[in-house]
């Protein structure tokens, strides 16, 4: 950065620019907002960075004069602006001579790096499209939520909420103060999802936690509102993401110029059709299940029977926030599984993993008992443990395994859907060879329509309720095919 105000040598971290109406006493506790703010931040900042941050904020009520010499300075030798927006804010020609005065300043030093010197606090709802163009599509920290009823209610210190929101704009401040994006280079990028307002607080914690992780969170400006400039930016999005996460809460969303679906529905789309190198991770909050509206209730339906069905997709339906953030965690911070072994060193006997749910276990016994004695290796499902450690321990068994099995002793379609989309899924959990052989088993006679087509990747086995080793014989040869298996 050239400039004879450097990073290094700037007077000030920090300007809040604001309008003085906005710190007037208010309210029972007579609390006055951007001083609150301030304050808050400041000590906040301190403890975040391990040094007193250094911000400017004029105290003086200024009318419709030039911006005083000090202010001037003050704007000069600061290393980041940030604006708190209200209705007031957009009619005030000192403020607006204030941010314009940052600009000119920020393109006199040609400030590299893509994270913008400019934050855009929002304590009270505006128009966009009254905002001035270079910050309208720059995301913003809302100090204020609103109701179904369409009114708004302002954060205040006395919520949790408000606490909350200081923290992330502490810690994105701190980022870029301290050069974060330089060193976070290397780190994955998560795409997640705009939702809908009854689902933004929950939203709003799983960028907190991305963010206090490490992890960049796209998109990082607002989405644009024709469908026609909306598809293109969240795929371009989509693309650089290696996890995107999808809330989804009680109510449709609104739906774009030009569109038929909602913001919400069109980024599901978009994820479940697009790269299957990109994991996908839909999150149907326990708010949903008393949907708000039936347009809504038809999009809960197409989340469980389309668009769930895509590749490197996983749905969690009615799970507690904390249980997402986990598997999150697990998704990106667990390590990817080992590249298999060369050919030439795999074991002589290749390991047929034979999938069941628990009630099953006694009924497959003859199976594994035959497979075995045809020299096969058998892996039956982790049966005991926590739900991490099964689901981690079948993962690892599709990674591994040549064959799969599936054995369901009646029509349950739900579970032998679950069971062939962890098929498809595989890839993206470390597995890099083709599977020799995959077969569903179905114990019963009668067949729904359904499971008469499994699929054609899937053979199809009608058993019995008296094992006979012929009707494994099909799988058998597919096996020995492409693994010149034993038997």
């Amino acid at each position: 950065m050239s400039s004879d105000h450097d990073a290094v040598g700037s007077a000030y971290d920090l300007f809040i620019s604001y309008s003085h109406i906005d710190d007037e006493p208010w309210g029972a506790a007579q609390h006055r907002w951007v001083n609150e703010l301030h304050k808050e931040l400041q000590a906040r900042l301190a403890m975040v960075m391990g040094r007193n941050v250094r911000i400017w904020r004029d105290p003086q009520v200024r009318g419709n004069e030039q911006l005083t010499p000090l202010v001037t300075a003050a704007l000069s030798d600061s290393r980041m602006f940030v604006f708190v927006l209200s209705p007031r804010y957009l009619k005030s020609d000192w403020c607006s001579r204030e941010f314009e005065t940052f600009l000119r300043e920020m393109r006199r030093r040609s400030a590299g790096g893509s994270r913008s010197p400019v934050l855009k606090i929002i304590k009270t709802p505006v128009n966009p499209a009254e905002l001035p163009e270079p910050v309208r599509d720059m995301l913003g920290y809302e100090f204020f939520r609103e109701e179904a009823s369409g009114k708004f209610r302002e954060l205040y210190p006395e919520t949790r909420e408000f606490w909350q929101k200081v923290d992330d704009l502490a810690q994105d401040v701190s980022d870029f103060l301290s050069g974060a994006e330089a060193r976070g280079g290397g780190k994955k990028v998560v795409y997640l999802a705009e939702s809908t307002e009854d689902i933004r607080p929950a939203r709003d914690k799983i960028r907190r936690e991305l963010v206090q992780r490490g992890y960049r969170v796209v998109p990082d400006t607002m989405l644009p509102w024709s469908v026609d400039e909306l598809l293109p930016r969240i795929r371009s999005e989509l693309d650089k993401a290696a996890l995107s996460v999808h809330p989804v809460g009680a109510r449709y969303g609104l739906i774009p110029e030009g569109a038929d679906r909602s913001i919400v529905e069109l980024q599901v789309e978009a994820a479940s059709a697009g790269n299957a190198q990109t994991s996908h991770l839909i999150w149907i909050a326990p708010e949903a299940s008393q949907p708000a509206e039936p347009k809504q209730e038809e999009f809960l339906q197409r989340l469980r029977q389309v668009y769930a069905e895509g590749r490197g997709t996983e749905l969690l339906e009615q799970k507690p926030l904390e249980e997402l953030k986990t598997r999150l965690v697990e998704k990106l911070e667990t390590p990817p599984a080992p590249r298999p072994l060369p050919e030439s060193q795999l074991p002589e006997k290749q390991r047929i993993y034979l999938i069941c749910e628990p009630a099953s276990i006694q009924s497959v016994k003859p199976l594994v008992e035959y497979l075995r004695k045809q020299g096969y290796q058998v892996d039956l499902p982790l049966m005991e443990g926590s739900e991490q450690e099964m689901r981690q321990d079948h993962q690892d068994t599709l990674v591994w395994c040549d064959a799969v099995l599936i054995y369901s002793s009646g029509p349950r379609q739900a579970w032998l859907r679950a069971k062939q989309r962890d098929l498809w899924k595989a890839p993206g959990w470390g597995r890099t060879k083709r599977m020799a052989a995959q077969a569903i088993y179905i114990e019963e006679v009668t067949l729904s329509e359904t499971m008469q087509y499994p699929g054609d990747e899937f053979l199809l086995i009608h058993g019995s309720s008296a094992f006979a080793p012929q009707t494994l014989s099909r799988f058998l040869e597919q096996l020995r095919g492409i693994m010149g298996g034993t038997g």
